[in-house]
Protein backbone atom coordinates (compact mmCIF):
# COMPACT_ATOMS: atom_id res chain seq x y z
CA UNK A 1 0.00 0.00 0.00
CA UNK A 2 1.51 3.31 -1.03
CA UNK A 3 -0.49 6.25 0.29
CA UNK A 4 -2.32 7.57 3.32
CA UNK A 5 -5.51 7.78 1.29
CA UNK A 6 -5.19 4.06 0.48
CA UNK A 7 -5.09 3.14 4.18
CA UNK A 8 -7.95 5.49 5.09
CA UNK A 9 -10.03 4.21 2.19
CA UNK A 10 -9.36 0.59 3.06
CA UNK A 11 -10.12 1.05 6.75
CA UNK A 12 -13.35 2.93 5.97
CA UNK A 13 -14.63 -0.06 3.98
CA UNK A 14 -13.95 -2.65 6.66
CA UNK A 15 -16.65 -3.89 9.01
CA UNK A 16 -16.33 -6.25 11.95
CA UNK A 17 -18.94 -8.54 13.45
CA UNK A 18 -17.16 -8.92 16.78
CA UNK A 19 -17.02 -5.86 19.02
CA UNK A 20 -13.88 -5.68 21.15
CA UNK A 21 -14.23 -3.70 24.35
CA UNK A 22 -12.58 -0.34 24.82
CA UNK A 23 -10.22 -1.86 27.37
CA UNK A 24 -9.18 -4.65 24.95
CA UNK A 25 -8.41 -2.16 22.19
CA UNK A 26 -6.43 0.21 24.41
CA UNK A 27 -4.55 -2.61 26.17
CA UNK A 28 -3.32 -4.01 22.87
CA UNK A 29 -2.27 -0.72 21.30
CA UNK A 30 -0.90 0.82 24.53
CA UNK A 31 2.81 0.25 23.64
CA UNK A 32 2.41 2.61 20.68
CA UNK A 33 0.45 5.32 22.49
CA UNK A 34 2.07 8.30 24.19
CA UNK A 35 1.15 11.85 25.17
CA UNK A 36 1.40 12.98 21.51
CA UNK A 37 -1.22 10.48 20.28
CA UNK A 38 -4.13 12.36 18.69
CA UNK A 39 -6.02 9.70 16.70
CA UNK A 40 -6.68 5.96 16.96
CA UNK A 41 -8.87 3.92 14.59
CA UNK A 42 -9.53 0.20 14.76
CA UNK A 43 -11.05 -2.58 12.66
CA UNK A 44 -11.06 -6.38 12.85
CA UNK A 45 -10.42 -7.45 9.26
CA UNK A 46 -11.20 -11.11 9.94
CA UNK A 47 -14.90 -10.31 10.34
CA UNK A 48 -15.46 -8.49 7.05
CA UNK A 49 -18.60 -8.98 4.99
CA UNK A 50 -17.55 -6.63 2.22
CA UNK A 51 -19.90 -8.14 -0.37
CA UNK A 52 -22.90 -7.15 1.78
CA UNK A 53 -21.57 -3.57 1.96
CA UNK A 54 -21.37 -3.44 -1.83
CA UNK A 55 -24.84 -4.93 -2.24
CA UNK A 56 -26.25 -2.17 -0.02
CA UNK A 57 -24.46 0.48 -2.06
CA UNK A 58 -25.71 -0.91 -5.39
CA UNK A 59 -29.30 -1.27 -4.15
CA UNK A 60 -29.51 2.41 -3.21
CA UNK A 61 -27.91 3.94 -6.34
CA UNK A 62 -31.16 4.60 -8.21
CA UNK A 63 -33.19 5.71 -5.15
CA UNK A 64 -30.44 8.23 -4.34
CA UNK A 65 -30.38 9.58 -7.90
CA UNK A 66 -34.17 9.84 -7.89
CA UNK A 67 -34.01 11.87 -4.66
CA UNK A 68 -31.89 14.42 -6.57
CA UNK A 69 -34.86 15.03 -8.91
CA UNK A 70 -33.18 13.40 -11.94
CA UNK A 71 -35.43 12.29 -14.78
CA UNK A 72 -36.02 8.56 -15.27
CA UNK A 73 -33.72 8.30 -18.28
CA UNK A 74 -30.81 9.93 -16.42
CA UNK A 75 -31.42 7.78 -13.36
CA UNK A 76 -31.17 4.62 -15.47
CA UNK A 77 -28.12 5.77 -17.42
CA UNK A 78 -26.11 7.18 -14.51
CA UNK A 79 -27.22 4.33 -12.27
CA UNK A 80 -25.99 1.71 -14.72
CA UNK A 81 -22.52 3.23 -14.94
CA UNK A 82 -22.33 3.78 -11.17
CA UNK A 83 -23.17 0.14 -10.50
CA UNK A 84 -20.45 -0.99 -12.92
CA UNK A 85 -17.89 1.16 -11.11
CA UNK A 86 -18.95 -0.15 -7.70
CA UNK A 87 -18.51 -3.74 -8.88
CA UNK A 88 -15.01 -2.94 -10.19
CA UNK A 89 -14.18 -1.29 -6.88
CA UNK A 90 -15.50 -4.29 -4.97
CA UNK A 91 -13.09 -6.55 -6.84
CA UNK A 92 -10.12 -4.26 -6.13
CA UNK A 93 -10.85 -3.96 -2.40
CA UNK A 94 -11.60 -7.67 -2.01
CA UNK A 95 -8.17 -8.48 -3.47
CA UNK A 96 -6.56 -6.42 -0.70
CA UNK A 97 -8.77 -7.99 1.95
CA UNK A 98 -7.78 -11.48 0.81
CA UNK A 99 -4.06 -10.66 0.67
CA UNK A 100 -4.06 -8.96 4.07
CA UNK A 101 -6.15 -11.54 5.92
CA UNK A 102 -4.93 -14.74 4.24
CA UNK A 103 -1.43 -14.09 2.91
CA UNK A 104 -0.34 -11.53 5.56
CA UNK A 105 -2.35 -12.95 8.48
CA UNK A 106 -3.77 -9.55 9.46
CA UNK A 107 -6.78 -9.44 11.78
CA UNK A 108 -6.56 -6.43 14.13
CA UNK A 109 -5.77 -3.32 12.10
CA UNK A 110 -4.91 0.00 13.77
CA UNK A 111 -4.41 3.44 12.31
CA UNK A 112 -2.78 6.04 14.57
CA UNK A 113 -1.97 9.73 14.32
CA UNK A 114 0.68 11.37 16.46
CA UNK A 115 1.45 15.09 16.60
CA UNK A 116 5.06 16.28 16.59
CA UNK A 117 6.61 17.87 19.63
CA UNK A 118 6.64 21.65 19.68
CA UNK A 119 9.86 23.53 19.00
CA UNK A 120 10.83 27.11 19.68
CA UNK A 121 10.97 27.73 15.93
CA UNK A 122 7.60 26.42 14.68
CA UNK A 123 8.80 26.67 11.07
CA UNK A 124 11.25 23.81 11.73
CA UNK A 125 8.75 21.61 13.51
CA UNK A 126 8.90 17.92 12.68
CA UNK A 127 5.98 16.60 10.60
CA UNK A 128 3.10 14.87 12.30
CA UNK A 129 3.08 11.09 12.12
CA UNK A 130 0.38 8.84 10.66
CA UNK A 131 0.99 5.10 10.73
CA UNK A 132 -0.71 1.72 10.50
CA UNK A 133 0.08 -0.87 13.16
CA UNK A 134 -0.49 -4.61 12.83
CA UNK A 135 0.22 -6.96 15.78
CA UNK A 136 2.90 -9.60 15.12
CA UNK A 137 1.47 -12.04 17.66
CA UNK A 138 0.03 -15.25 16.13
CA UNK A 139 1.41 -14.41 12.66
CA UNK A 140 4.08 -16.51 10.95
CA UNK A 141 7.41 -15.17 9.65
CA UNK A 142 6.11 -15.75 6.12
CA UNK A 143 3.01 -13.65 6.81
CA UNK A 144 5.12 -10.86 8.30
CA UNK A 145 7.40 -10.89 5.25
CA UNK A 146 4.40 -10.78 2.92
CA UNK A 147 3.19 -7.59 4.62
CA UNK A 148 6.67 -6.06 4.35
CA UNK A 149 6.65 -6.72 0.61
CA UNK A 150 3.15 -5.28 0.25
CA UNK A 151 4.29 -2.05 1.93
CA UNK A 152 7.88 -2.00 0.66
CA UNK A 153 7.70 1.58 -0.63
CA UNK A 154 6.95 2.96 2.85
CA UNK A 155 8.92 3.11 6.09
CA UNK A 156 8.25 -0.17 7.94
CA UNK A 157 9.66 -1.21 11.32
CA UNK A 158 8.97 -3.72 14.05
CA UNK A 159 8.17 -1.81 17.24
CA UNK A 160 6.86 -3.19 20.51
CA UNK A 161 5.35 -6.31 18.93
CA UNK A 162 3.83 -4.50 15.95
CA UNK A 163 4.66 -4.09 12.30
CA UNK A 164 4.47 -0.32 11.98
CA UNK A 165 3.95 1.13 8.50
CA UNK A 166 4.54 4.86 8.11
CA UNK A 167 2.32 6.68 5.63
CA UNK A 168 4.81 8.78 3.70
CA UNK A 169 2.55 11.12 1.74
CA UNK A 170 1.18 12.41 5.07
CA UNK A 171 4.69 12.89 6.45
CA UNK A 172 6.47 14.17 3.34
CA UNK A 173 9.81 13.44 5.04
CA UNK A 174 10.73 11.22 7.97
CA UNK A 175 13.68 12.32 10.13
CA UNK A 176 15.90 9.30 11.01
CA UNK A 177 14.96 9.37 14.72
CA UNK A 178 11.27 10.25 14.22
CA UNK A 179 9.91 6.74 14.76
CA UNK A 180 11.58 6.47 18.15
CA UNK A 181 8.89 8.68 19.69
CA UNK A 182 6.17 6.17 18.81
CA UNK A 183 7.06 4.28 21.97
CA UNK A 184 5.50 5.52 25.14
CA UNK A 185 3.40 4.74 28.17
CA UNK A 186 0.17 6.76 28.34
CA UNK A 187 -0.78 8.27 31.67
CA UNK A 188 -3.80 7.09 33.60
CA UNK A 189 -5.94 10.01 32.39
CA UNK A 190 -5.16 9.40 28.72
CA UNK A 191 -5.83 5.68 29.06
CA UNK A 192 -9.15 6.42 30.74
CA UNK A 193 -10.23 8.75 27.95
CA UNK A 194 -9.37 6.23 25.23
CA UNK A 195 -11.12 3.36 27.01
CA UNK A 196 -14.26 5.39 27.70
CA UNK A 197 -14.43 6.67 24.13
CA UNK A 198 -13.95 3.26 22.52
CA UNK A 199 -16.44 1.73 24.96
CA UNK A 200 -19.15 3.93 23.45
CA UNK A 201 -18.35 2.62 19.95
CA UNK A 202 -18.55 -1.07 20.92
CA UNK A 203 -21.35 -2.03 18.52
CA UNK A 204 -19.89 -0.23 15.50
CA UNK A 205 -18.08 -1.54 12.43
CA UNK A 206 -15.72 1.42 12.06
CA UNK A 207 -14.38 2.74 15.35
CA UNK A 208 -12.20 5.81 15.84
CA UNK A 209 -11.28 8.24 18.61
CA UNK A 210 -9.78 11.71 18.28
CA UNK A 211 -8.16 12.97 21.47
CA UNK A 212 -8.27 16.72 22.05
CA UNK A 213 -4.76 18.13 22.19
CA UNK A 214 -3.24 21.55 22.61
CA UNK A 215 -2.07 21.32 18.99
CA UNK A 216 -5.66 20.89 17.79
CA UNK A 217 -6.77 24.10 19.46
CA UNK A 218 -3.65 25.93 18.25
CA UNK A 219 -4.32 24.82 14.67
CA UNK A 220 -7.88 26.15 14.75
CA UNK A 221 -6.64 29.38 16.31
CA UNK A 222 -4.06 29.79 13.53
CA UNK A 223 -6.74 29.21 10.85
CA UNK A 224 -8.88 31.90 12.49
CA UNK A 225 -6.04 34.43 12.42
CA UNK A 226 -5.10 33.95 8.77
CA UNK A 227 -8.59 33.90 7.20
CA UNK A 228 -9.81 36.99 5.33
CA UNK A 229 -13.52 36.23 4.97
CA UNK A 230 -15.78 37.41 7.82
CA UNK A 231 -17.93 34.31 7.43
CA UNK A 232 -14.89 32.04 7.61
CA UNK A 233 -13.59 33.98 10.60
CA UNK A 234 -16.86 33.49 12.49
CA UNK A 235 -16.90 29.82 11.49
CA UNK A 236 -13.34 29.28 12.74
CA UNK A 237 -14.13 31.18 15.94
CA UNK A 238 -16.91 28.68 16.59
CA UNK A 239 -14.58 25.74 15.88
CA UNK A 240 -12.09 27.23 18.33
CA UNK A 241 -14.83 27.57 20.94
CA UNK A 242 -15.90 23.95 20.42
CA UNK A 243 -12.39 22.50 20.38
CA UNK A 244 -11.47 24.25 23.63
CA UNK A 245 -14.34 22.44 25.40
CA UNK A 246 -13.76 18.94 23.98
CA UNK A 247 -11.80 16.15 25.68
CA UNK A 248 -12.30 13.58 22.94
CA UNK A 249 -14.46 12.75 19.93
CA UNK A 250 -15.60 9.18 19.18
CA UNK A 251 -16.88 8.08 15.78
CA UNK A 252 -18.93 4.91 15.44
CA UNK A 253 -20.17 3.82 12.03
CA UNK A 254 -22.43 0.81 11.50
CA UNK A 255 -22.36 -0.04 7.79
CA UNK A 256 -25.12 -2.63 8.07
CA UNK A 257 -27.56 -0.16 9.62
CA UNK A 258 -26.21 2.81 7.60
CA UNK A 259 -25.78 4.74 10.82
CA UNK A 260 -23.11 7.13 12.08
CA UNK A 261 -22.78 8.39 15.64
CA UNK A 262 -20.37 11.19 16.55
CA UNK A 263 -19.91 11.66 20.30
CA UNK A 264 -18.17 14.69 21.84
CA UNK A 265 -17.06 14.42 25.45
CA UNK A 266 -17.06 17.90 26.93
CA UNK A 267 -16.43 17.16 30.59
CA UNK A 268 -19.48 19.00 31.96
CA UNK A 269 -23.16 19.20 31.03
CA UNK A 270 -22.96 22.98 30.63
CA UNK A 271 -20.10 22.69 28.13
CA UNK A 272 -21.98 19.99 26.20
CA UNK A 273 -24.98 22.32 25.90
CA UNK A 274 -22.70 25.11 24.67
CA UNK A 275 -21.17 22.82 22.05
CA UNK A 276 -24.68 22.00 20.84
CA UNK A 277 -25.40 25.71 20.31
CA UNK A 278 -22.04 26.25 18.61
CA UNK A 279 -22.66 23.30 16.31
CA UNK A 280 -25.97 24.63 14.97
CA UNK A 281 -24.37 28.02 14.25
CA UNK A 282 -21.38 26.32 12.65
CA UNK A 283 -23.63 24.42 10.21
CA UNK A 284 -25.10 27.67 8.92
CA UNK A 285 -21.77 29.51 8.72
CA UNK A 286 -19.90 26.52 7.28
CA UNK A 287 -22.42 26.08 4.49
CA UNK A 288 -22.31 29.78 3.63
CA UNK A 289 -18.50 29.71 3.57
CA UNK A 290 -18.68 26.70 1.24
CA UNK A 291 -21.14 28.54 -1.02
CA UNK A 292 -18.76 31.53 -1.28
CA UNK A 293 -15.84 29.26 -2.09
CA UNK A 294 -17.74 27.35 -4.79
CA UNK A 295 -18.99 30.58 -6.37
CA UNK A 296 -15.38 31.70 -6.92
CA UNK A 297 -14.92 28.94 -9.51
CA UNK A 298 -17.00 29.32 -12.66
CA UNK A 299 -17.07 25.52 -13.07
CA UNK A 300 -18.72 24.96 -9.69
CA UNK A 301 -20.65 28.21 -9.19
CA UNK A 302 -23.87 26.85 -10.72
CA UNK A 303 -23.87 23.95 -8.21
CA UNK A 304 -23.36 26.12 -5.12
CA UNK A 305 -27.04 26.78 -4.21
CA UNK A 306 -28.05 23.12 -4.68
CA UNK A 307 -25.11 21.69 -2.74
CA UNK A 308 -25.41 24.18 0.11
CA UNK A 309 -29.15 23.72 0.58
CA UNK A 310 -28.75 19.95 0.45
CA UNK A 311 -26.01 20.12 3.11
CA UNK A 312 -28.05 22.41 5.36
CA UNK A 313 -31.06 20.14 5.08
CA UNK A 314 -29.01 17.06 5.86
CA UNK A 315 -27.32 18.50 8.96
CA UNK A 316 -30.45 20.16 10.33
CA UNK A 317 -32.55 17.03 9.77
CA UNK A 318 -30.26 15.19 12.19
CA UNK A 319 -30.93 17.16 15.33
CA UNK A 320 -28.09 17.02 17.86
CA UNK A 321 -28.63 16.45 21.55
CA UNK A 322 -26.53 16.53 24.68
CA UNK A 323 -26.58 13.70 27.20
CA UNK A 324 -25.07 14.88 30.46
CA UNK A 325 -21.45 15.77 29.58
CA UNK A 326 -21.73 14.43 26.01
CA UNK A 327 -22.94 16.03 22.82
CA UNK A 328 -24.23 13.40 20.38
CA UNK A 329 -24.88 13.54 16.65
CA UNK A 330 -26.69 10.64 14.99
CA UNK A 331 -26.99 10.30 11.22
CA UNK A 332 -29.34 7.77 9.63
CA UNK A 333 -29.89 8.16 5.91
CA UNK A 334 -29.59 4.95 3.91
CA UNK A 335 -29.57 6.51 0.39
CA UNK A 336 -26.95 9.08 1.39
CA UNK A 337 -24.77 6.54 3.19
CA UNK A 338 -24.95 4.20 0.22
CA UNK A 339 -24.05 7.04 -2.14
CA UNK A 340 -20.97 7.86 -0.06
CA UNK A 341 -19.98 4.20 0.22
CA UNK A 342 -20.57 3.72 -3.49
CA UNK A 343 -18.27 6.66 -4.18
CA UNK A 344 -15.53 5.19 -1.99
CA UNK A 345 -15.89 1.72 -3.47
CA UNK A 346 -15.84 3.07 -7.02
CA UNK A 347 -12.82 5.24 -6.21
CA UNK A 348 -11.01 2.16 -4.92
CA UNK A 349 -10.80 0.88 -8.49
CA UNK A 350 -8.59 3.85 -9.36
CA UNK A 351 -6.86 4.50 -6.01
CA UNK A 352 -5.67 1.09 -4.90
CA UNK A 353 -2.26 0.29 -6.46
CA UNK A 354 -1.74 -3.11 -8.14
CA UNK A 355 -0.86 -5.93 -5.78
CA UNK A 356 2.56 -7.56 -5.85
CA UNK A 357 2.67 -10.58 -8.08
CA UNK A 358 3.05 -13.93 -6.39
CA UNK A 359 6.58 -15.24 -6.60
Amino acid sequence: MKTTSTFLLFLSLCSSAFAASGKEIVSQIAPLVNDRTAFVAYADLSRIDFHAVCENAVAEVEPFLTSLAMDDRSVKGVGKEAKKLILKGEKSVQEYIDVLTIKCGVTDFYLLGQSAEKKADSRNRDPDLMFAAIPIKNRTKEQQEALRKLSEETETQEIEGFQVIVLRDFLHTVPPDRLKVIRGEPGAEQTRRLENAFHLTKDADIRAVVLATEDMTDEVSFSTRKTKSETERQFNDLLFSMSSKIQWVALACDLKKMELNVIFEAGTEAEAANIEKDYMKAVELGCEAARAEMEKDKDTAFMAPLVVEFAKGFFKANQPKHEESRFVLKYENKPLFSAVLGGYIGAAYFMLPPLLEDE
